[in-house]
């Protein structure tokens, strides 16, 4: 075996590795979002599907279940939602109570 099919070979096994490693830490992201989306209550998860323009169903959907579109309307609602959200993080119901 020549020099050039040694070096291939070992260079495209660490890139099979490289990819083996970005595989498993998408998988560990995604399953970490589904775990979130999961965890979140019916209101939260139907605030966010109705921000983001999508449908009642896709309330009780895994995120796997949503095409990318559907995901990437979602994420953008969330986003969204989180800035302006956090306008409001040191409010208190008392003080909100005195705007007329």
């Amino acid at each position: 075996m020549s020099y050039h099919a040694v070096t291939a070979d070992v260079a495209s096994r660490k890139i099979a590795d490289i990819h083996a490693i970005f595989a498993e830490c998408n998988e560990t992201v995604e399953g970490r979002y589904q775990q979130e989306w999961s965890s979140l209550r019916t209101v939260e998860r139907e605030a966010f599907c109705k921000v983001a323009g999508l449908k009642v169903r896709h309330v009780n959907m895994s995120l796997r279940e949503m095409d990318i579109k559907e995901r990437e309307q979602l994420l953008i609602a969330i986003k969204s939602m989180s800035r302006v959200s956090a306008l409001f993080a040191d409010a208190d119901v008392g003080r909100i109570k005195g705007f007329n």
